[in-house]
């Protein structure tokens, strides 16, 4: 087995066993539901998925530089995944590419670096409420499918970016690598 064959065997085993953690699945409490005890209920908690729990932890234990993608905390003044939805990961992900801290890819490039022993993820952002973010793995990128992925979502497991239980019709889905930390 080569280095690189190595590490692209334990970057699919991390990211297989962080998707059967209890708190990447669906319905896993919020917030608001461990700390509201007795208060009305807020719509929509309870469908609560954690894409961008996955990812950043993901991302991180692998050396990610992941302040580059998290909000600040607003009490510690430091990124912070707590702070930090889907869709900010994608605003924050735009604005840092601009700013040239993250690379912008394209679906394809994303399957390279992949490929290559890099972690790039793909993200959507969703106008009308949360968006979505997952894992780019290895494999053999498939111009119908899409980049292969790990997703974390309504369904955790290994899936093409196309496929229903990924982003499936959702458009435009942007692909990104942040640096490693130094």
């Amino acid at each position: 087995m080569t280095i690189l064959e190595d590490k692209l065997r334990q970057i699919t085993k991390y990211c297989m066993e962080q998707l059967n953690e209890d708190d990447v699945h669906k319905g896993y409490p919020t917030w608001d539901e461990q700390h509201r005890k007795g208060l009305p209920p807020i719509p929509g908690v309870g469908k609560a998925t954690w894409c961008n729990r996955y990812t950043g932890r993901i991302l991180e234990h692998f050396g990610y530089d992941v302040s580059l993608l998290y909000n600040d905390n607003p009490s510690t003044h430091k990124p912070s995944l707590g702070w930090t939805t889907a869709n900010a990961m994608v605003r924050n992900s735009r604005k840092n590419a601009d700013a040239g801290k993250i690379k912008r890819l394209s679906e394809e490039e994303a399957v390279q670096y992949a490929n290559a022993g890099e972690i790039p993820y793909a993200c959507w952002y969703n106008k009308k409420g949360s968006g979505h973010i997952a894992i780019v793995s290895s494999g053999k990128y498939d111009p119908v499918l899409g980049a292969p992925l790990f997703n974390a979502g309504w369904e955790n497991g290994y899936f093409h970016r196309k496929e229903k239980e990924a982003f499936g019709k959702l458009e435009p889905v942007e692909f990104y690598l942040l640096p490693k930390k130094e």
